[in-house]
């Protein structure tokens, strides 16, 4: 009995173990979020369309499931205004889906989240056994990654995590009177005009900015927009 009690105990701390892990996209899975999830895209006119979305990491692209359960591109991806992921906000900025995080007016706050590729270049295979000592860098194209030769959903999802961890970097981009700007000290302070420059400095100061906080950029928006 007590050999039962303490296997139960095991099993239980593994599974609990496992619901904890934190996702990390792979090879055989390169895509933001762990699951295709219901969301909402906005194209011009008023038009809208329903579909479960994920983004993959590889070339940026927006993923939909059609009604044979296959994965699929938009053939038509610059046309949307605007794509929903569950309760998350994306645009199309310079040909990249950007995270909206805050919204001043018409000025935003934007998160792109990029796949380090170069990462892998140091192993040797990839994903189906494609060398990534040649290709890491410059030829992995979305059929290289995610088995999108094989689209069906339900065969991605078998294999899920079994594929190399990819590992995230993280932007930060403001859009500012129409006008895209890393959310860098140097792209800010370039910027801004002349005769606001002193205004700019006391504010990073006083303020307390910093650079990969989101809270802070969020603030700093806020001045931007002023």
């Amino acid at each position: 009995m007590k050999r039962f009690i303490l296997s139960c105990i095991v099993c239980i701390a593994s599974a609990a173990s496992l619901m904890a892990q934190k996702y990390e996209p792979n090879t055989e899975w390169p895509y933001i979020y762990e699951n295709f999830t219901d969301g909402k895209i906005y194209l011009a006119g008023n038009a809208t369309s329903s579909a479960k979305l994920n983004i993959h990491l590889w070339g940026n692209v927006l993923h939909f499931v059609d009604s044979e359960g296959r994965i699929r591109s938009y053939d038509n991806e610059r046309d949307i205004l605007r794509a929903e992921i569950g309760t998350d906000a994306y645009l199309l900025v310079d040909g990249k889906w950007m995270q909206l995080l805050h919204q001043n007016g018409k000025n935003l706050l934007l998160r792109l989240r990029r796949g380090k590729f170069d990462d892998l270049a140091s192993g040797s295979t990839g994903a189906y056994g494609a060398s990534l000592s040649s290709s890491g860098k410059t030829l992995l194209s979305s059929l290289d990654l995610g088995g999108m030769d094989q689209p069906e959903l339900g065969r991605l999802l078998q294999r899920r995590y079994d594929g190399r961890t990819i590992s995230l970097a993280t932007e930060y981009v403001y859009v500012v009177n129409d006008q895209v700007i890393n959310a860098t000290k140097k792209d800010v302070t370039a910027f801004v005009s002349d005769d606001r420059q002193a205004e700019l400095k006391s504010f990073l100061k006083t303020a307390k900015i910093k650079w990969k906080d989101e809270e802070s950029l969020a603030a700093l928006l806020d001045f931007l927009s002023k």
